[in-house]
Protein backbone atom coordinates (compact mmCIF):
# COMPACT_ATOMS: atom_id res chain seq x y z
CA UNK A 1 0.00 0.00 0.00
CA UNK A 2 1.45 3.66 -0.72
CA UNK A 3 -0.13 7.19 -0.11
CA UNK A 4 -1.13 8.62 -3.84
CA UNK A 5 -3.36 11.47 -5.63
CA UNK A 6 -6.66 9.16 -6.37
CA UNK A 7 -9.05 10.71 -8.58
CA UNK A 8 -12.50 10.71 -8.97
CA UNK A 9 -14.96 11.57 -11.38
CA UNK A 10 -19.00 11.36 -11.57
CA UNK A 11 -20.08 12.22 -15.62
CA UNK A 12 -23.84 12.07 -16.54
CA UNK A 13 -22.52 10.94 -20.31
CA UNK A 14 -26.34 11.52 -21.87
CA UNK A 15 -25.81 8.18 -23.72
CA UNK A 16 -22.18 6.59 -23.54
CA UNK A 17 -22.13 5.50 -27.42
CA UNK A 18 -23.34 8.91 -28.63
CA UNK A 19 -20.53 10.15 -26.09
CA UNK A 20 -17.90 7.66 -26.78
CA UNK A 21 -14.90 9.51 -28.84
CA UNK A 22 -15.33 12.55 -26.22
CA UNK A 23 -14.76 9.85 -23.47
CA UNK A 24 -11.82 8.03 -25.07
CA UNK A 25 -10.23 11.59 -25.50
CA UNK A 26 -11.51 12.53 -21.67
CA UNK A 27 -9.90 8.87 -19.92
CA UNK A 28 -7.02 9.52 -22.05
CA UNK A 29 -6.26 13.05 -20.81
CA UNK A 30 -7.57 13.34 -17.58
CA UNK A 31 -6.93 9.40 -16.47
CA UNK A 32 -9.31 9.38 -13.48
CA UNK A 33 -8.67 6.26 -11.16
CA UNK A 34 -12.81 5.70 -10.62
CA UNK A 35 -15.61 7.40 -12.91
CA UNK A 36 -19.42 6.89 -12.18
CA UNK A 37 -21.51 7.08 -15.18
CA UNK A 38 -25.17 7.83 -15.66
CA UNK A 39 -27.42 7.81 -18.56
CA UNK A 40 -25.60 5.44 -20.24
CA UNK A 41 -28.88 4.28 -22.11
CA UNK A 42 -27.57 1.03 -22.96
CA UNK A 43 -28.35 -2.65 -21.90
CA UNK A 44 -25.14 -4.49 -20.29
CA UNK A 45 -24.88 -6.56 -23.18
CA UNK A 46 -23.85 -3.97 -25.18
CA UNK A 47 -22.28 -2.35 -22.75
CA UNK A 48 -18.37 -1.60 -23.73
CA UNK A 49 -16.65 -4.11 -21.56
CA UNK A 50 -13.69 -4.93 -23.78
CA UNK A 51 -13.10 -1.46 -25.17
CA UNK A 52 -12.65 -0.19 -21.33
CA UNK A 53 -10.64 -3.04 -20.41
CA UNK A 54 -7.98 -2.19 -23.17
CA UNK A 55 -7.92 1.27 -21.40
CA UNK A 56 -7.16 -0.33 -18.62
CA UNK A 57 -10.44 -0.28 -17.04
CA UNK A 58 -12.70 -2.40 -14.85
CA UNK A 59 -16.00 -1.91 -14.94
CA UNK A 60 -19.73 -3.06 -13.24
CA UNK A 61 -22.87 -1.61 -14.92
CA UNK A 62 -26.76 -1.96 -14.69
CA UNK A 63 -28.24 -0.81 -17.77
CA UNK A 64 -31.62 -0.63 -19.65
CA UNK A 65 -32.37 0.16 -23.50
CA UNK A 66 -32.76 4.07 -24.18
CA UNK A 67 -33.10 5.32 -20.51
CA UNK A 68 -31.20 5.39 -17.43
CA UNK A 69 -28.33 3.36 -16.92
CA UNK A 70 -25.20 3.73 -14.29
CA UNK A 71 -21.67 2.05 -14.37
CA UNK A 72 -18.39 2.25 -12.31
CA UNK A 73 -15.35 2.46 -13.72
CA UNK A 74 -11.90 1.75 -12.14
CA UNK A 75 -8.44 1.08 -12.54
CA UNK A 76 -8.11 -0.66 -9.35
CA UNK A 77 -10.36 -4.62 -9.12
CA UNK A 78 -14.07 -3.66 -8.29
CA UNK A 79 -15.66 -5.83 -5.43
CA UNK A 80 -18.73 -6.22 -3.39
CA UNK A 81 -21.02 -4.86 -6.50
CA UNK A 82 -24.68 -4.25 -5.79
CA UNK A 83 -26.92 -3.06 -8.60
CA UNK A 84 -30.16 -1.76 -7.74
CA UNK A 85 -32.20 -1.18 -4.69
CA UNK A 86 -32.65 -3.83 -1.64
CA UNK A 87 -35.95 -6.06 -2.36
CA UNK A 88 -36.10 -4.90 -5.82
CA UNK A 89 -37.69 -1.38 -5.61
CA UNK A 90 -37.51 0.45 -8.44
CA UNK A 91 -36.13 -2.91 -10.86
CA UNK A 92 -37.86 -1.27 -14.18
CA UNK A 93 -35.43 1.44 -13.81
CA UNK A 94 -31.38 1.62 -14.18
CA UNK A 95 -30.17 4.24 -11.63
CA UNK A 96 -28.27 2.83 -8.13
CA UNK A 97 -24.81 0.77 -8.41
CA UNK A 98 -22.66 0.79 -5.31
CA UNK A 99 -18.90 -1.43 -5.43
CA UNK A 100 -16.15 -1.31 -3.22
CA UNK A 101 -12.85 0.08 -4.71
CA UNK A 102 -9.61 0.34 -3.09
CA UNK A 103 -11.23 0.32 0.25
CA UNK A 104 -13.62 3.26 -0.07
CA UNK A 105 -17.57 2.36 -0.75
CA UNK A 106 -18.75 3.78 -3.92
CA UNK A 107 -22.78 4.48 -4.30
CA UNK A 108 -23.10 5.61 -8.12
CA UNK A 109 -26.89 6.94 -8.57
CA UNK A 110 -29.14 8.99 -11.29
CA UNK A 111 -31.68 10.59 -9.50
CA UNK A 112 -34.95 10.76 -11.30
CA UNK A 113 -35.50 14.45 -13.15
CA UNK A 114 -38.95 15.15 -11.66
CA UNK A 115 -41.05 16.56 -14.95
CA UNK A 116 -42.97 19.33 -13.40
CA UNK A 117 -44.49 19.78 -9.56
CA UNK A 118 -47.09 17.87 -8.23
CA UNK A 119 -46.55 15.38 -11.32
CA UNK A 120 -46.38 11.56 -11.02
CA UNK A 121 -43.04 11.82 -11.47
CA UNK A 122 -42.19 14.21 -8.97
CA UNK A 123 -43.45 12.33 -6.56
CA UNK A 124 -41.92 9.18 -7.78
CA UNK A 125 -38.42 11.22 -7.47
CA UNK A 126 -39.17 12.30 -3.82
CA UNK A 127 -39.85 8.66 -3.48
CA UNK A 128 -36.62 8.24 -4.84
CA UNK A 129 -34.93 9.96 -2.49
CA UNK A 130 -36.68 8.53 0.76
CA UNK A 131 -35.30 5.08 -0.12
CA UNK A 132 -31.79 6.12 -1.05
CA UNK A 133 -31.90 7.85 2.13
CA UNK A 134 -32.37 4.18 3.71
CA UNK A 135 -29.56 2.70 1.03
CA UNK A 136 -27.07 5.33 2.31
CA UNK A 137 -27.91 5.21 6.16
CA UNK A 138 -26.70 0.85 5.73
CA UNK A 139 -23.92 1.59 3.65
CA UNK A 140 -22.66 4.78 6.11
CA UNK A 141 -22.85 2.32 9.04
CA UNK A 142 -21.24 -0.32 7.20
CA UNK A 143 -18.30 1.48 5.38
CA UNK A 144 -15.66 3.27 6.97
CA UNK A 145 -14.76 5.24 3.27
CA UNK A 146 -18.07 6.27 1.49
CA UNK A 147 -18.12 8.23 -1.69
CA UNK A 148 -21.55 9.06 -3.37
CA UNK A 149 -21.51 10.48 -6.94
CA UNK A 150 -24.33 11.07 -9.17
CA UNK A 151 -26.69 13.18 -11.03
CA UNK A 152 -28.90 14.41 -8.54
CA UNK A 153 -31.12 16.51 -10.63
CA UNK A 154 -31.58 19.42 -7.90
CA UNK A 155 -29.26 22.53 -7.13
CA UNK A 156 -28.62 22.56 -3.30
CA UNK A 157 -28.73 26.23 -2.85
CA UNK A 158 -28.98 29.81 -4.75
CA UNK A 159 -25.54 29.86 -5.64
CA UNK A 160 -26.40 26.49 -7.48
CA UNK A 161 -28.95 28.03 -10.07
CA UNK A 162 -28.62 30.87 -12.65
CA UNK A 163 -31.56 32.37 -11.38
CA UNK A 164 -32.94 31.93 -8.47
CA UNK A 165 -36.36 34.33 -9.10
CA UNK A 166 -37.11 31.72 -12.58
CA UNK A 167 -36.04 28.71 -10.10
CA UNK A 168 -37.99 29.46 -7.18
CA UNK A 169 -40.05 26.28 -6.40
CA UNK A 170 -39.56 24.49 -9.88
CA UNK A 171 -38.28 21.16 -10.45
CA UNK A 172 -34.99 20.75 -9.47
CA UNK A 173 -35.20 23.97 -6.83
CA UNK A 174 -38.15 22.81 -5.23
CA UNK A 175 -38.49 22.62 -1.16
CA UNK A 176 -39.46 19.15 -1.23
CA UNK A 177 -36.78 18.19 -3.11
CA UNK A 178 -34.48 20.13 -0.89
CA UNK A 179 -35.79 18.79 2.61
CA UNK A 180 -34.60 15.64 1.28
CA UNK A 181 -31.16 16.55 0.34
CA UNK A 182 -30.60 17.88 3.27
CA UNK A 183 -31.49 14.79 5.24
CA UNK A 184 -29.48 12.96 3.18
CA UNK A 185 -26.33 15.14 4.00
CA UNK A 186 -27.51 14.94 7.57
CA UNK A 187 -26.52 11.71 7.48
CA UNK A 188 -23.12 12.31 7.46
CA UNK A 189 -22.57 13.38 4.09
CA UNK A 190 -20.48 16.53 2.72
CA UNK A 191 -20.74 18.43 -0.86
CA UNK A 192 -17.02 17.78 -1.34
CA UNK A 193 -16.70 20.37 -4.45
CA UNK A 194 -17.94 23.51 -2.00
CA UNK A 195 -15.23 22.12 0.48
CA UNK A 196 -12.98 23.70 -1.95
CA UNK A 197 -14.91 26.37 -4.29
CA UNK A 198 -17.40 28.69 -2.85
CA UNK A 199 -17.91 31.01 -5.75
CA UNK A 200 -21.28 31.07 -7.56
CA UNK A 201 -21.95 30.34 -11.27
CA UNK A 202 -20.11 26.89 -11.00
CA UNK A 203 -22.51 24.80 -12.88
CA UNK A 204 -22.83 20.99 -14.04
CA UNK A 205 -25.95 20.99 -16.25
CA UNK A 206 -26.62 23.41 -19.64
CA UNK A 207 -30.14 23.57 -21.04
CA UNK A 208 -28.88 22.59 -24.87
CA UNK A 209 -32.48 24.29 -25.87
CA UNK A 210 -31.45 27.45 -24.40
CA UNK A 211 -27.92 27.14 -25.82
CA UNK A 212 -27.72 27.52 -21.76
CA UNK A 213 -23.80 26.87 -21.72
CA UNK A 214 -22.91 29.64 -23.87
CA UNK A 215 -25.32 32.11 -22.29
CA UNK A 216 -24.01 30.61 -18.54
CA UNK A 217 -27.53 29.54 -17.86
CA UNK A 218 -26.98 26.17 -15.65
CA UNK A 219 -27.71 24.53 -12.83
CA UNK A 220 -25.04 22.62 -10.26
CA UNK A 221 -26.92 19.14 -9.81
CA UNK A 222 -24.29 16.45 -9.95
CA UNK A 223 -22.02 15.73 -6.97
CA UNK A 224 -19.03 13.71 -5.28
CA UNK A 225 -20.51 13.48 -1.78
CA UNK A 226 -18.21 11.91 1.05
CA UNK A 227 -18.21 10.95 4.34
CA UNK A 228 -15.63 12.65 6.81
CA UNK A 229 -12.84 10.47 6.84
CA UNK A 230 -13.34 11.08 2.95
CA UNK A 231 -14.07 14.28 3.17
CA UNK A 232 -10.55 14.91 5.16
CA UNK A 233 -8.16 13.27 2.72
CA UNK A 234 -10.20 15.37 -0.13
CA UNK A 235 -6.96 17.59 -2.03
CA UNK A 236 -9.42 19.25 -4.35
CA UNK A 237 -12.67 19.63 -6.55
CA UNK A 238 -13.46 20.96 -9.80
CA UNK A 239 -15.95 21.13 -12.76
CA UNK A 240 -14.20 20.26 -16.42
CA UNK A 241 -15.73 22.77 -18.40
CA UNK A 242 -13.74 21.93 -21.04
CA UNK A 243 -15.48 18.77 -21.70
CA UNK A 244 -18.55 20.79 -22.04
CA UNK A 245 -16.75 22.85 -24.81
CA UNK A 246 -16.13 20.47 -26.88
CA UNK A 247 -18.14 19.34 -30.09
CA UNK A 248 -20.91 16.75 -29.27
CA UNK A 249 -20.81 17.06 -25.57
CA UNK A 250 -23.29 16.19 -23.19
CA UNK A 251 -25.36 18.48 -21.82
CA UNK A 252 -23.25 17.75 -18.60
CA UNK A 253 -19.91 18.43 -17.18
CA UNK A 254 -18.00 15.77 -15.13
CA UNK A 255 -16.94 16.79 -11.76
CA UNK A 256 -14.17 15.81 -10.26
CA UNK A 257 -12.65 15.37 -6.88
CA UNK A 258 -8.34 14.14 -6.07
CA UNK A 259 -8.19 12.26 -2.68
CA UNK A 260 -4.71 11.27 -0.49
CA UNK A 261 -5.70 7.83 -0.51
CA UNK A 262 -3.90 4.72 0.40
CA UNK A 263 -4.10 2.38 -2.82
CA UNK A 264 -2.83 -0.62 -4.16
CA UNK A 265 0.31 -0.69 -6.48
Amino acid sequence: MQGSSFKVATWNVNSIRSRWNLMLQWLESEKPEVVGLQETKTTEDRFPVAELQALGYHSVHLGQKTYNGVALLSRHPISEEVRGFPEGWDSENARLIRATISGVRMINVYVPQGSRVGSEKFHYKLEFLEHLKQVLQQELQSYTNVLVMGDFNVALEERDVYSVEAMRGEVSFHPDELSRMSMLQALGLEDLFRRKEPSQGQFSWWDFRTRGFERGEGLRIDYVFGNLEMANRLKSSWIDFDNRAQPKPSDHAPVMCTFELETTA
